[in-house]
């Protein structure tokens, strides 16, 4: 059975990850391409969108959306910052079902120590 993920991001985000080819190292596969192409707005009215893919179609598009920014880290530094924003919204969505380590923009507490 294959697990289903929920990612959230906004139509900017959305909308620069659609614009995007393909290169020669990175090509998305078509089901990464269908979740992408099937976000729908957010029942909540927030401005942004969602969309649900598998567990291992998230993966590969986070490592695809890093790609992405380091690709245009140096041409194009708000299209590399829209990048950067939706590879934290990847990375926060795969941590919330525990399939990844924390987004830099979560704290987590310190444990406490042991004596």
């Amino acid at each position: 059975m294959t697990r289903e993920i929920s990612f959230d991001m906004t139509f900017d985000e959305q909308d620069v990850l659609m614009d995007e080819p393909d290169s020669e190292s990175h090509v998305l596969s078509p089901a990464a391409r269908a979740a992408l192409l099937s976000a729908a707005p957010d029942p909540g009215g927030l401005g942004a969108c969602h969309f649900t893919c598998s567990v291992d179609v998230g993966r590969e598009l986070l490592e695809w959306v890093e790609a992405g920014r380091l690709r245009w880290y140096r041409d194009n530094p708000l299209r590399s910052a829209m990048f950067r924003r939706a590879v934290r919204q990847i990375r926060f969505g795969l941590w919330r079902v525990r399939e990844g380590p924390p987004p830099e923009s979560v704290q987590l507490p310190n444990p406490p120590r042991r004596r």
